[in-house]
């Protein structure tokens, strides 16, 4: 979206800048593994978009693990404000050596859910594409800049399941697409701002 500024690149970046961040990472590979990837996104998306636009990327992260968590009935609503409000932090670690043995066998053969076949894909490398000028609330929206837009397909890239709602959809072909500068930002892009 534009209008939020430049993009600040620190170099080196680290992957986390703050230990809850690796925490929240950590819980959402456990949550994803344990409950599946489903509602992911769908998650993260209703928080609204004051909270989504004013907070960051692992605080996105860190509501959806809630939200899931809730849904599912693994953490009654209000929780976790009950549990700060008594003085509890989320620093305080609570040892479950079963659970710690299974994460790493769940990482390493997650669960198979019987996915469907992606269809065949219905096009090919160096064909020439216009993208949709489709307008959704769903997380798979297509962006402002790039509607309507003639691109050119630069290689398949596998498949994916769509994220939409709390379920996904069956796999769908992915395609890397090549765009012009020019066509995607017109004379802005070539007086290079």
């Amino acid at each position: 979206m534009q209008g939020f500024g430049p993009v600040v690149i620190e170099p080196d970046e680290p992957p986390f800048h703050e230990p809850w961040e690796g925490r929240t990472h950590g819980m959402m590979l456990g949550v994803a593994v344990a409950r599946g990837p489903r509602g992911f996104r769908w998650w993260i998306e209703s928080m609204g978009n004051d909270a989504y636009l004013s907070t960051s990327y692992y605080e996105h992260w860190l509501h959806s693990v809630e939200q899931i968590l809730i849904a599912s009935g693994d953490l009654a609503s209000g929780e976790l404000d009950g549990a700060l409000a008594q003085g509890r932090t989320p620093n305080e670690r609570r040892e479950d050596p079963d659970a710690a043995a299974a994460i790493p066998r769940l990482l390493s053969n997650p669960p198979l859910t019987g996915r469907a076949t992606p269809p065949k894909g219905r096009f090919a490398t160096g064909d020439r594409v216009r993208v949709v000028r489709f307008v959704t609330s769903e997380h798979n929206r297509v962006p402002r800049y790039v509607r309507g837009v003639v691109g050119t397909i630069e290689s398949p890239a596998g498949e994916q399941p769509l994220a939409e709602g709390i379920e996904h959809g069956p796999p769908q072909p992915v395609y890397s697409v090549a765009f012009t500068a020019g066509d995607l930002w017109g004379d802005e892009a070539e007086a290079g701002t």
